[in-house]
């Protein structure tokens, strides 16, 4: 009986991939930990200076994440007053939520911080490539094939 390589190939190139964001993931951890933030919540920060309010629902849309999840990490940002929740105008639903000036001056050192990093990140692509646009094709193809969950 003959193997799937096609699939073991797949299967080999999405575990590097896997590996790649966790390690990736865990540096950017330890670069925003002296910060008393997580790459996380950086994330979170990230968009909202991005989106300007928003939704806890896009937020948790653009993360790529739950809203249950975006919901904890929205309540422990708001305690620590980078973020504010309020009622959202249009929908009883939803709470907007907006960086405060304190988030986006945490956001900004992080940022700054980064820089080393991501420069590494993108000295991994060939010159032309992005990381950014290389892996947002990732993700596009699998929304395409209905892989999202």
């Amino acid at each position: 009986m003959k193997k799937n390589v096609h699939h073991f190939e797949a299967q080999n190139k999405a575990m590097v991939l896997r590996g790649a964001y966790l390690l990736m993931h865990r540096r950017f951890n330890a670069v925003f930990e002296p910060l008393s933030l997580t790459a996380d919540q950086f994330v979170i920060l990230s968009l909202l200076k991005a989106a300007g309010e928003c939704t806890q629902r896009d937020l948790a849309d653009r993360s790529f994440a739950d809203v249950n999840t975006i919901g904890a990490m929205l309540r422990l940002l708001e305690r620590r007053k980078l973020v504010r929740r309020m009622p959202h105008t249009r929908d009883g639903r939803a709470k907007a939520v907006s960086l405060t000036s304190a988030g986006e001056r945490l956001r900004s050192t992080c940022e700054h911080a980064s820089r080393p990093l991501l420069a590494a990140l993108e000295s991994c692509f060939r010159p032309g490539q992005s990381a950014p646009t290389t892996l947002t094709l990732i993700i596009t193809s699998m929304r395409r094939d209905g892989l999202e969950t």
